[in-house]
């Protein structure tokens, strides 16, 4: 049985892009893939999550401490394929609601 918080992920003939989206969906915000590397590879990642803001690190789970060990994301990925995953500002499209109006009683 897996421990919570690890993840592993194999991909056969993946592209960066995918590599990218796919970390976009952990990490929560855009991944944009700047390698210029083209083609498919096939990737391992093993690596541990970070807890969830209203989980506390000294949190038991099943009346035992949370198992955080492993590296993270960011270690991960210059384990396997030798890549960097960077934060930049940049451009995000956003949705902005404007205005709310009061259904009327049908």
């Amino acid at each position: 049985m897996e421990a919570p918080f690890h993840a592993k992920w194999t991909a056969t003939s993946a592209s960066m892009e995918l590599l990218a989206f796919r970390l976009a969906s952990i990490m929560d915000r855009p991944v944009i893939d700047q390698t210029g590397i083209k083609g498919d590879y096939d990737f391992k990642l093993a690596y541990t999550q970070e807890l969830p803001p209203n989980i506390s690190p000294n949190a038991l789970l099943n009346g035992q401490p949370i198992d955080l060990s492993g590296p993270t994301i960011f270690q991960a990925l210059r384990q396997q394929p030798g890549l960097r995953l960077d934060a930049h500002k940049g451009p995000a499209q956003i949705m902005v609601i404007d205005q709310v109006d009061k259904l009327s009683a049908n």
